[in-house]
Order: C-alpha cells, then sequence, then structure tokens
C-alpha cells in the first residue's frame, strides 16, 4: 500500500536497479500532480482575497478559513514529496533524516487541523446564533484556540513522527509493523472522526432549534432575512463534503490496520493497492474542494458586513427617534443597548 500513508517498507528495488513505473503509478503521479496544483492555485486565491494584513475588520468566520487554506498549503508540501517518491521507485530521499521525519507527518498535521478548525467553527456559529446577545469569541481566542490545536495536532502525530525512518536503502519509509503504530493509528483516527462528527451533530442541532424559536431573529427579519442560514449552510456543506472526502479513506485504513492487528492475511494485495490509491486520492481532494464553500461563505460575509453598515444607520435613526415598522406580532422588542451584540448575530 502506498499514497498517503508512506506504505514503503515493502519495497525491494535497489539503488542500481531501473525505475519503471505501472501503469496505476502513472495515473496516481498525474492524478496528485494535478490536485497539489489545485490546492495551490485555490488556496492562494483565497489567501489573496481575505487580505490577511490589511486594517479590513476580519471576522472570526474569515480568520479561520485563513488559517484553513494555510493548513491545506502545508498538506500539498507532503503530497509534492509522495509524488517525487513514487517516480523515483523509492530509491533515494533527499531530504535528509530531519525532511523525512517532518514532511510525511505534515499531511496527518494539516488533516488534524481541519478537523480541529472545522469544530471551532461550528461552536462559534452555534453560539453566535443560539445566544446572540451574549459577547461573541474574541479574536485573540480564536487564534489562542488554533495554536493550541496545533500544538496538539503535532502531539497526536508523535507515533508517525517515530515510525518515519531513513531505510538501508536510502529511501524515506513508515515503519508499520508494529503494534503500536498501527493501535496509535486506528485509536486517534476515530477520536478525531467522531469527535467531529458529534459536535456537527450538536451544534447543527442546536442551530435549528434556535432557527425555529429565536425571537431575536423573528424581530430582526425585516433586517437580515436569511444570512445566519446562509452562513450556517455553507458552514454544513463544508463539514459534509469533509467527511464525505476523508472519512472512507480513515476508514480504510483502520480496516487493514486492524486486519494486521489480528493477523488476518491480505488475499487480493493488488486490488487493496489500487482502493488505497483511489482513496486516497479522494481525501487529498479535500484541501481543494474547500475552496468554492470558502468563496460562496465570504461572498456571505462580505455581503453580511454591508447589511450590518445599513442596520447600524437604521439604528441610529431609532435612537435619533425615527420610526420603522415594528416587530412580528409576538416578537420581543430589540433594545438600543444591545446593538454591538445583535451585529453579531448576523
Amino acid at each position: 500500500m502506498g499514497s498517503i500513508s508512506n506504505r514503503t517498507e515493502n519495497v525491494s528495488l535497489t539503488l542500481s536497479a531501473p525505475c519503471s513505473l505501472k501503469p496505476d503509478v502513472i495515473i496516481y503521479c498525474v492524478v496528485c500532480s494535478i490536485i497539489v496544483t489545485l490546492i495551490l492555485v485555490c488556496n492562494s486565491i483565497i489567501l489573496v482575497k481575505l487580505r490577511p494584513f490589511s486594517k479590513y475588520h476580519h471576522s472570526n468566520i474569515e480568520v479561520l478559513i485563513f488559517y484553513l487554506s494555510l493548513f491545506d498549503l502545508m498538506a500539498s508540501i507532503m503530497l509534492v514529496m509522495d509524488v517525487y517518491d513514487h517516480l523515483t521507485c523509492f530509491k533515494r530521499w533527499p531530504l535528509f533524516w530531519l525532511g523525512c521525519k517532518i514532511i510525511y507527518p505534515l499531511y496527518h498535521i494539516s488533516l488534524n487541523m481541519s478537523v480541529a478548525i472545522l469544530i471551532i467553527m461550528s461552536v462559534d456559529r452555534c453560539r453566535s446564533i443560539t445566544t446572540p446577545m451574549k459577547a461573541k469569541f474574541s479574536k485573540k481566542c480564536i487564534h489562542i484556540s488554533v495554536m493550541i490545536s496545533f500544538v496538539c495536532s503535532v502531539v497526536l502525530q508523535w507515533y508517525q513522527i517515530y515510525s518515519q525512518q531513513i531505510n538501508s536503502k536510502g529511501s524515506c519509509s513508515l515503519n508499520r509493523r508494529t503494534k503500536l503504530y498501527s493501535f496509535s493509528r486506528i485509536l486517534i483516527t476515530i477520536m478525531r472522526d467522531f469527535t467531529l462528527i458529534i459536535v456537527f451533530t450538536v451544534t447543527s442541532t442546536l442551530v435549528f432549534l434556535s432557527f425555529l424559536k429565536n425571537e431575536l431573529y423573528i424581530a430582526s427579519n425585516a433586517y437580515n432575512k436569511n444570512k445566519p442560514r446562509k452562513v450556517m449552510l455553507m458552514l454544513v456543506i463544508m463539514e459534509v463534503v469533509f467527511t464525505l472526502l476523508v472519512i472512507p479513506y480513515d476508514t480504510f485504513e483502520c480496516i487493514m490496520l486492524l486486519k494486521y492487528l489480528l493477523g488476518v492475511k491480505i488475499s487480493n494485495k493488488n486490488a487493496v493497492s489500487i482502493m488505497d490509491q483511489v482513496l486516497s486520492i479522494l481525501q487529498m481532494s479535500n484541501c481543494f474542494a474547500n475552496y468554492f464553500i470558502y468563496s460562496k461563505m465570504r461572498q456571505h460575509l462580505h455581503n453580511r458586513s454591508i447589511s450590518t453598515a445599513t442596520f447600524d444607520i437604521e439604528f441610529k435613526q431609532i435612537s435619533n427617534g425615527s420610526n420603522i415598522s415594528s416587530p412580528a406580532h409576538g416578537a420581543s422588542p430589540v433594545h438600543i443597548s444591545d446593538t454591538t451584540n445583535i451585529k453579531e448575530y448576523f
């Protein structure tokens, strides 16, 4: 098995042997090259559009989208080296011992970060929509959460960093023939994926219930009718896409590792290898698929900022004695003192 997991321990080529690429390996390398190009282009566009170093006031979601794009770009480093390894038949590794320890774990670290950032996004949106009168999470809190998540992501990959090594043939290989690696990989993968699914389900349910009964949403309907729903919908789509693209490979790898732990012999290794490559390509595509969701979400966020500016003007008119239409029947009145918190609701 190869691809994302860098399963090179069974490579028997010597440095003097010719490198002959099989058709499936050529197809894999071509597809990976296309994916790397899309990752670099799409995520670079997102970073440029977000203007992270400008004086523009970024929302929490925009800050998190910036981090998500950044870590998707980080994943492309491993994909480039994976293509290189396949093209050279895993004969030589140019980045020495330290590069071997760092490059391949980068992909799984970035995957862990994607899960962590999606969880932070879900909690942030859930809090803003279900409890709009409470202060939102500060930018400092968001940055600290991301940094803590990064440290945890690196620590969680200790078993892979430990197992990556330069073998006797001079290639960077991953020693999976240990129960320590297999058990750690299965446990961490299951915990990571189930945490995302549970948080995603709970926050989405709370938001849905809030939309059904929240009186503030009804009262403010004349100003920003569907803004919270649209932003939350984009987040839900992002999480569903992530689940569909990432979890199939995680499930497949856990099954293979579990078979190893149980001593079950794999009969059709060629079919397993092809399945590994197909599912790994599917998982890699998550790094650029989110671009289209980012773009749509950012469009709603931009429209929201314009609506919020209009909202401020209308509230100033209220404070100056101007009249606007009253809230819907049965809805609670909106107080001027809550203007700042109300804006964060949209």
